[in-house]
């Protein structure tokens, strides 16, 4: 399903960047690949820049792998990272916002497809269908194969399926695994339920929302407030001379929450420029967060890039105990 959605071909040049290993991610894809009838290139051993020398010689149609390291492959090749033929880009492993992929389709020109899976379930099973990510305005929708898996997103203080629109977490029960049965797993994702029908392709199969998805225990009280990771990557990634970013919690001396946003431009910006863009970008977050963070704008550079999965909130605070 999610080759075919994707528009892959059979034979079709795949470089596949995740690692071959004893993990079910990367084996799976590997094996999946293979079934499906793809000329599947194993570059995961390679470093970044030999397997940018591989795709100058092969010029593959598909790249497969996690959404982080597709950014970090564009930050390395630059300007040659949309000359490189690619077409398709096999996402996910990771949430990401649809700000993250609209980038990423831009620096490639090329489409991004995504997938969803679950460790316990050793397989993806939703996918993006010809319709792609979506829009911020109308995401994308993430189907679920239902002859193999039962997708339920309930509310996790009540127990009860959310309705079409609605966010909860995301619990899934095997149809086809024998061995070692899956049962209503809670898997502690987030994501917004989509019912069957919600998407222009006309598919009888429910879903989530591209975009929407993130871990449960990810949601940071700061201040009093929850703030979901994926509204400041919606932010941040939406404005195109950030090009990374990291925030830092502590507490401050009286034990409050303190917010500090680490902010890496796509180019070196003079100081006048970076004033400009921690303000804007400040102003913004207390906007749409509701919050103050104190930004910094770093040279670029200066935050590492993923190559697997993003990590980019530190929480370094005092848990203060009664």
């Amino acid at each position: 399903f999610y080759f075919a959605w994707a528009g892959m071909r059979r034979a079709d040049r795949t470089f596949l960047t995740m690692h071959v290993a004893l993990l079910a991610g990367g084996r799976g894809e590997y094996h999946a690949a293979l079934d499906y009838g793809l000329s599947v290139f194993p570059v995961a051993f390679y470093d970044t820049e030999q397997r940018l020398a591989l795709a100058r010689r092969f010029r593959p149609r598909a790249l497969y792998g996690t959404t982080s390291y597709f950014g970090h492959l564009a930050a390395v090749a630059g300007d040659e990272v949309g000359t490189l033929g690619v077409e398709i880009l096999l996402t996910g492993a990771e949430a990401a916002s649809i700000a993250w992929f609209e980038k990423l389709q831009r620096q490639f020109k090329a489409r991004a497809a995504d997938r969803y899976g679950l460790t316990q379930m050793a397989v993806d099973h939703m996918f993006t269908c010809e319709h792609g990510i979506g829009t911020r305005e109308r995401p994308g929708i993430l189907h679920n194969v239902d002859p193999y898996v039962l997708l339920e997103v309930i509310d996790p203080e009540t127990g009860r399926h959310v309705k079409d629109g609605e966010a909860g977490e995301i619990v899934v029960t095997s149809l086809y695994r024998t061995d070692v049965p899956m049962i209503r797993c809670r898997t502690r994702d987030r994501a917004v339920y989509r019912a069957a029908g919600a998407c222009p392709c006309g598919r009888s199969w429910p879903g989530i929302e591209i975009g929407s998805v993130g871990r449960i225990d990810d949601m940071k009280k700061i201040k009093g407030i929850n703030v979901w990771p994926q509204a400041v990557d919606e932010l941040l990634f939406g404005d195109p001379e950030v090009e990374e970013y990291q925030v830092r919690l502590t507490t401050d001396e009286r034990a409050g929450d303190l917010a500090t946003l680490r902010v890496m431009p796509a180019a070196s910006l003079n100081a006048a420029k970076r004033a400009a863009l921690q303000e804007t970008l400040a102003k913004a977050l207390r906007q749409k967060i509701g919050i103050g963070f104190a930004v910094e704008v770093l040279a670029p550079g200066a935050l590492d890039r993923s190559t697997y999965k993003a990590r980019r909130w530190i929480d370094e605070r005092v848990q203060l105990r009664s």
